[in-house]
């Protein structure tokens, strides 16, 4: 998920690899320990970040660095705090790529504006921090910090329905922790991680009792005594689906809508699954984990349908068990269509 830029953790090529683009060039390179791309006009350094975080693994690798030379004036917010780099490393490609090819819907449009120039130009710094957007589903921090953003317009990032959790014992927490200030910014306080990138405490919470003693429960729900009316009931919490499945709404949950969705209601928008898992006519009755384990790597976007996967679908679907239970349903033979296709998402 997200590490330290460290030589086992980047997969992109540092080797000094130049991309040109536009009229532009970015150089990739490597000095000593450090991690540096340079942004070029022609042949005049224009700009210089050194790369401190690495983000993904599995299909691109985004990098996250602080400016070291730029046009900027040096109290620019650029040269303290930590950016996501415009370009990113795809795993499939094996090349250098600017990020509104990596994810073209959350860069719409074409490539050029009328005028000729780049409507997505890959040069210009981010001005979001990495800790105002990426750290919060990329790291493992105290669920207070999550608590903190429920009323805010993204405030299902919570991942617990908001309904019912009263503003006041917000503000009670908040208070109690000397946080009251946190509740009017976006930003999470990289000092606060537990840890850097995803560990047991972002789905378990705290859990201190069943580290001193295994023999402990582990937690699948937000403990604490302002809570207590607001969580669900912990009891068989493995089997509760509006419990297991708000964990995993934590992070992915990109927000509560998407206008630029495929045809068939499938997220055309990173991080979507829980609205696609809405959409569907199982969705308050399956868990995202009888298909999905946390624990281990899934299969890769666009891999053939599992058979175990299909099975938990006629379970309760007997009648679709067989070739030709299935195909009076679905219209087509089983190589062509699966469950998967037109329920996960509807």
């Amino acid at each position: 998920m997200n590490q330290l830029a460290t030589v086992a953790s980047v997969l992109g090529d540092f080797s000094g690899v130049g991309v040109e683009y536009g009229d532009r060039r970015a150089v990739f390179l490597r000095q000593g320990e450090d991690l540096f791309v340079e942004h070029y006009t022609g042949d005049i350094l224009i700009r210089r970040i050194r790369i401190t975080r690495v983000i993904g693994w599995r299909y691109e690798q985004d990098y996250v660095g602080i400016q070291v030379m730029g046009p900027e004036p040096a109290t620019d917010p650029l040269y303290t705090e930590q950016n996501r780099v415009r370009f990113s490393w795809s795993l499939d490609r094996q090349r250098w790529l600017p990020q509104s090819y990596m994810e073209p819907t959350e860069y719409p449009g074409s490539e050029y504006l009328d005028d000729g120039s780049l409507r997505h130009d890959p040069f210009t710094p981010e001005r979001v921090a990495f800790n105002d957007r990426c750290a919060r589903c990329h790291n493992t921090y105290p669920y207070d910090m999550r608590l903190y953003r429920i009323f805010s317009d993204d405030g299902m990032v919570s991942g617990f329905p908001p309904h019912g959790l009263r503003r006041r014992v917000i503000r009670d927490l908040a208070q109690q922790r000397g946080d009251t200030l946190r509740l009017a910014t976006q930003r999470l306080p990289v000092d606060r991680f537990v840890t850097i990138g995803i560990s047991c405490e972002s789905c378990h919470f705290g859990g201190r009792e069943h580290a001193k003693d295994g023999s402990e429960p582990i937690r699948f729900v937000p403990s604490h005594p302002s809570l207590s009316d607001w969580t669900p009931d912990h009891r068989d919490a493995r089997k509760n689906p509006v419990v297991i499945n708000s964990i995993c709404r934590q992070c992915h949950h990109s927000g509560v809508g998407a206008s630029d969705n495929w045809p068939d209601g499938s997220a055309s928008v990173n991080s979507m699954e829980a609205l696609e898992q809405d959409r569907g006519a199982c969705g308050g009755e399956i868990r995202c984990t009888l298909c999905h384990s946390p624990h281990i790597s899934g299969p890769q976007a666009g891999a053939p349908d599992r058979a175990e996967h299909l099975a938990t679908c006629v379970e309760c679907h007997q009648e679709l068990a067989t070739l030709a239970g299935a195909r009076s349903h679905s219209h087509h033979d089983a190589d062509q269509a699966s469950c998967l296709d037109c329920h996960m998402p509807r």
